[in-house]
C-alpha cells in the first residue's frame, strides 16, 4: 500500500489532530443520551463529525491530487458539501439547543444546506470571492448573539465563552487572510477555533446538565420539605380529629351507660309501684278503721265484736304493710348498690353471686314482659377484688342484648348464667352468659364488639352495648371475652375475670 498519501506537512498534521479532537467531541456529545434529543445534541455532534471528516480527509484526498484537476474538483465538491453540512447542522443544533425557535432542526438544516452553497457559488460567479467567509461571519455572529442572550435568560455556565468562541471562528479566518499565506494553510490553521467551539460546547452541555441536576435536587429537596410539612400538618390535623372523635366516642359511651342506668331507674320505679301501692292502700284502710273505732269508743258505743274485728283487720293490714315495705326496701337497696357501683365505679371486694343476683333483680322489671327464663348458677364462695359496677354493667348489657337480639320470633328464651374458678396466668373465674336464641351469622359475630355496629339500628339497638362490654372486660376488669355463636344455636359470651383486677382507673 502506498503510504505517501498519508504524508503531510505541519499545517496538515495540525488540521488532522484537530479533526481527531472534533471526532472525540462528536462522540462525547452523542453519548449524552438522556438529553440528546431534547437539546439537539445529535445535530451538534453531526456538525463536529463533518468538521472532523474535512480536517482528517482533506490532506489525504485533496493535497495528493493537486495537478489532477478532475480529482481535485471532485474532492473540493465533497469538501464543500460536507463543510456546509457542518455549518448547517451547527446552526440548526444551536437554535434548538438555545430554544430560540420552534421549527424542527431538520427543516432548518435542509434549508441552510441547500441555500448556502447556492448563494456561495452565485456570489463566486459574480466575482464576490469572499462572500462565503462573510456569510459564515454573519451566521456565526448570529449564533454568538443568540448564545449570549440565552446565557442572560438561563444563566447557564459557559455561554459567554461559547459566544466568544463562535464569534472568534470567522474572525480568525479573516485575520489569517491578512497574512501572506497559502489558502490551504489558512484553511488548516482555521480548524483550531472550530475545535475550540466543540470543546466549549461540550463543556457548556456538561455544566448545563450539572445545573439541571442541581436544580432538580433543589426542587426535590424543596418538594420533600413541603411534603414533610404537609404530612406534619395533616398528622396534627388527624391527631386533632382523632382526639375529637375519641372525646365524642367517650361521650356517646357515657350517654349509653347513663341511658342504661335510666332504664334501670324506670324499671325499679315501676316495680316499686306494686308494694308501695299495697302499703298505701293498707295504711289508708287501717287508718280509716282506727278512726272509726276511736269514734265509737269516744261515744261509748264500742262493742266487743267491733274491737275484735278491728284487731283482726289491723293484724292483716299490718302484715300487708310489712311485706310491701320490706319488698320496697329490698328493691331500693338493690338498686342503690347497682346505681352506686355503676356511677362511681369504686373498687371493692364483693361476692360475684350477689352482684349477679342484684343485676338480675334490677333487670327483671324492664324485662318481665318478655318470655324469658332464667338459670343462675354462681357459687356463693367466689369473691373478687374488682369493680362490681363494671361487672353489673357488663351483665346488664349482655342480658339486654339477649332480650333484644336473641329472642327474635321465638316464643321463649332461656338465659343461663354460670361461673366457676379457672386459673390462667393469674387466679380467676370464668363467667358465662348464654342463651338458646336465634344466634348470629359469622359476619355479624366478627363485628359484634365493633363500635356503632348493630343489626337493629332504629329498633332498640345503639351499636354500643357489646362495645362497652368489651371495653369494660378488657380494661377496668383486666379480663378477656370471647363469643361463640351459630345461627339458630344461641350465643355464649365467655368472660374470664381475674380475682384481683389491675390497679387502673376505669373509664
Amino acid at each position: 500500500m502506498d503510504l505517501t498519501l498519508f504524508h503531510s506537512n505541519a499545517a496538515e498534521s495540525f488540521a488532522q489532530a484537530n479533526g481527531v479532537l472534533e471526532a472525540a467531541v462528536a462522540w462525547l456529545l452523542w453519548r449524552q443520551v438522556h438529553v440528546r434529543k431534547e437539546w439537539a445534541l445529535d445535530w451538534l455532534a453531526l456538525s463536529m463529525l463533518c468538521a472532523a471528516v474535512i480536517n482528517i480527509g482533506t490532506p489525504i484526498l485533496v493535497t495528493p491530487n493537486i495537478g489532477r484537476p478532475s480529482a481535485v474538483s471532485v474532492s473540493l465538491a465533497i469538501q464543500i458539501v460536507v463543510g456546509y453540512a457542518s455549518l448547517a447542522s451547527m446552526v440548526a443544533g444551536l437554535v434548538a439547543y438555545c430554544e430560540y425557535s420552534r421549527r424542527p432542526p431538520l427543516h432548518l438544516f435542509l434549508f441552510l444546506w441547500v441555500s448556502l452553497p447556492v448563494l456561495t457559488v452565485a456570489a463566486w460567479g459574480a466575482g464576490l470571492r469572499s462572500f462565503g467567509d462573510w456569510l459564515a461571519l454573519a451566521l456565526f455572529a448570529y449564533l454568538a448573539w443568540m448564545v449570549w442572550n440565552t446565557g442572560r435568560r438561563f444563566a447557564g455556565v459557559g455561554h459567554t465563552t461559547l459566544a466568544a468562541a463562535l464569534l472568534g471562528y470567522p474572525l480568525s479566518m479573516f485575520l489569517l487572510q491578512a497574512f501572506d499565506m497559502a489558502p490551504e494553510h489558512i484553511r488548516y490553521l482555521a480548524s483550531s477555533p472550530y475545535t475550540l467551539i466543540g470543546v466549549v460546547l461540550l463543556s457548556v452541555t456538561l455544566n448545563r446538565q450539572t445545573q439541571e441536576r442541581d436544580r432538580a435536587r433543589s426542587a426535590l429537596a424543596a418538594l420533600n420539605a413541603e411534603l414533610e410539612q404537609r404530612v406534619l400538618e395533616r398528622t396534627l390535623e388527624l391527631e386533632h380529629n382523632v382526639e375529637q372523635l375519641k372525646r365524642a366516642q367517650k361521650q356517646l359511651v357515657q350517654s349509653e351507660k347513663l341511658a342504661a342506668l335510666g332504664s334501670l331507674v324506670a324499671g325499679v320505679a315501676h316495680e316499686l309501684n306494686t308494694p308501695l301501692g299495697n302499703v298505701r292502700v293498707a295504711a289508708s284502710a287501717l287508718l280509716e278503721r282506727a278512726l272509726a273505732v276511736q269514734g265509737a269508743n269516744a261515744a261509748g258505743q264500742l262493742r266487743r265484736s267491733q274491737l275484735e274485728d278491728f284487731l283482726n283487720e289491723a293484724g292483716q293490714m299490718s302484715a300487708l304493710i310489712d311485706r310491701g315495705s320490706q319488698r320496697a326496701a329490698e328493691l331500693v337497696a338493690t338498686f342503690k348498690r347497682v346505681s352506686v357501683d355503676q356511677s362511681s365505679m369504686q373498687r371493692r371486694t364483693f361476692r360475684l353471686a350477689q352482684v349477679v343476683q342484684d343485676t338480675h333483680q334490677v333487670m327483671l322489671p324492664s324485662l318481665k314482659r318478655l318470655p324469658l327464663g332464667w338459670a343462675l348458677d354462681v357459687p356463693v364462695s367466689l369473691e373478687l377484688d374488682s369493680y362490681p359496677g363494671a361487672v353489673e354493667q357488663v351483665l346488664s348489657n349482655l342480658f339486654q342484648n339477649a332480650a333484644v337480639h336473641g329472642l327474635g320470633d321465638r316464643t321463649s328464651l332461656q338465659l343461663h348464667v354460670c361461673a366457676r374458678p379457672q386459673d390462667r396466668d393469674f387466679p380467676g373465674v370464668l363467667l358465662e352468659v348464654s342463651d338458646d336464641g336465634v344466634g348470629m351469622p359469622s359476619d355479624v359475630a366478627q363485628r359484634a364488639f365493633d363500635p356503632y355496629f348493630s343489626t337493629r339500628f332504629g329498633q332498640g339497638g345503639s351499636g354500643l352495648g357489646l362495645y362497652i362490654v368489651h371495653g369494660l372486660v378488657t380494661g377496668a376488669l383486666g379480663g378477656e371475652i370471647t363469643l361463640t355463636t351459630q345461627p339458630g344455636q344461641g350465643a355464649r359470651f365467655s368472660l374470664w375475670l381475674p380475682l384481683q383486677a389491675p390497679h387502673v382507673t376505669p373509664q
